[in-house]
């Protein structure tokens, strides 16, 4: 039976690492609009989102298999929390010291720096996801996710919202940065204070297949992503002929069509490759739950990191004053996440995790419908808020039905694997969305911010399609 405070150092660490992805969300957007300009930023941006992205899934991935195989007497999962905290941490003073920081730089050197900021981050992230299944009984997962929800989702929003988007509202980026590296610092040590069981003696080798098999996947992924990323940014460069109306519904429909099938495909088959036939066939439905992660995240994810053009675009606001009412934004959606994520924990553990996943799918779904129904900030306000009610409902309903579906033992082979959803999704969506909303933003001047709406369109089909993948998990 685990003590309330013991699930909040279990889970301590979400908090840090999850203020400082809110923080580069407001950030990195600015950074690549100041290097690359308004013309090209969705390309660019997408690129940035694509390898950053697929370092996080094959670290995430790896980090946890090797976490799985550690038998250091400090502990399984300590180590690499450790590891990864002071790599990112170095990784940030580095970016926080160099001329990026003022749009100064090339456009490869912030990539660089990217990558390597989410391989250590990504360490970190694989030691504290295996916590849960290792340390919390069965019985209180439900509750032990929802708790991780709450530090890793509102909480950062709302911090963020008071706290930092001011600092960036003003262009003070390296003060942002410096403030979310301090939290990042306070939160790892309180979760290195957890008590791990010391692993008994082993003497064997490291297997090498299942981490090639683990480069493999990735190497899939990213080439899937890639190829259909060229016919996305080739029809983007259809000129628009004035007469044919149909053209860009046509480029409409290739994008949804392009990101649902590098989603549902791609990760159908990495998953193939980096589990093996027999692992998945017997146990079919942890592939969908990938699945309806993979989907549901790419929505929720892409609408967070696109906010900002999002906002710059809709509602006719310039540069770094957009982070103004994304704050606003923020605060409202951390509110809701924080009224939702415990309640969603407790309820899943009495009623049903898949029930109330599907239920915060269809909500979010809702909630994208009224986001853009208008242009005014109390409706997009509005249905914001709905998307994170159903965003809160997920989140904690989801992971708990999860856990339920990995082998003893395997806890960070399973959810570094399961990164394929969460980096994955923010990948694919970034990188064949971004030149999607460029090309209406380039070809419909005289329909401002057109791009971003069909864009946030396709994220609503994808709220869908996730609660659809639900029915295929098994019943809890």
């Amino acid at each position: 039976m685990s003590r309330w405070y013991e699930l909040l150092q279990i889970n301590a660490l979400f908090f840090g690492l999850n203020t400082l992805t809110v923080t580069n969300g407001f950030i990195l957007p600015l950074l690549v609009q100041q290097i690359v300009g308004v013309t090209q930023q969705g390309e660019y941006f997408g690129r940035v989102r694509l390898w950053s992205l697929m370092a996080s899934i094959l670290t995430q991935s790896l980090m946890g298999v090797l976490s799985d195989g550690s038998h250091l007497r400090w502990g399984r999962r300590r180590p690499f929390i450790l590891a990864g905290t002071l790599g990112t941490l170095a990784f940030l003073l580095m970016i926080t010291s160099s001329p990026v920081m003022r749009g100064e730089s090339s456009f490869e050197i912030l990539l660089l720096l990217l990558i390597l900021l989410q391989v250590a981050y990504n360490t970190a992230c694989a030691g504290a996801n295996g916590l849960i299944p290792d340390l919390v009984d069965v019985s209180q997962r439900g509750i032990a996710s929802g708790v991780k929800a709450l530090l890793e989702v509102p909480l950062p929003l709302l911090f963020v919202a008071f706290f930092v988007s001011p600092l960036i509202s003003r262009g003070d980026f390296q003060p942002a940065l410096y403030i979310g590296m301090a939290i990042l610092l306070l939160t790892s040590l309180i979760t290195l204070t957890v008590k791990e069981p010391v692993p008994e003696a082993h003497t064997s080798a490291i297997k090498i297949e299942p981490l090639l098999r683990l480069f493999l996947m990735t190497a899939f992924f990213a080439a899937v992503i890639l190829l259909l990323g060229a016919l996305v940014q080739l029809v983007a460069r259809w000129p628009v002929e004035p007469t044919v109306w149909l053209q860009p519904v046509v480029v409409g429909f290739i994008g949804l069509f392009s990101i649902a099938l590098a989603l549902l495909a791609g990760a159908w088959i990495s998953l193939r490759i980096g589990l093996g036939k027999a692992a998945l066939q017997g146990n079919p439905s942890y592939r969908w739950w990938i699945l309806h992660r993979l989907t549901f995240l790419a929505a929720i994810f892409n609408m967070g990191v696109f906010s900002v053009y999002f906002i710059q675009t809709r509602l006719g606001i310039k540069g770094e004053l957009a982070a103004g009412p994304g704050a606003l934004f923020l605060a409202l959606l951390g509110i809701l996440l924080a009224i939702t994520t415990l309640p969603g924990g407790w309820l899943a553990d009495r009623y049903g995790k898949k029930r109330l996943a599907i239920l915060g799918c269809l909500i979010a779904a809702l909630g994208t419908i009224i986001l853009l129904s208008s242009t005014h900030l109390a409706v997009v306000i509005l249905g914001g808020g709905l998307i994170g009610i159903g965003a809160g409902i997920v989140y904690a309903a989801s992971w708990a039905l999860g856990t339920g579906l990995i082998p003893d033992g395997q806890a960070g082979k399973y959810l570094g694997i399961q990164n394929l959803a969460a980096a994955g999704a923010g990948a694919v969506g970034a990188y064949l969305g971004g030149p999607i909303a460029d090309y209406f933003g380039l070809y419909f001047t005289h329909l401002p911010g057109l791009g971003y709406l069909v864009l946030y369109a396709m994220f609503g089909v994808l709220f869908l399609l996730s609660a659809a993948a639900l029915l295929r998990v098994r019943s809890d």
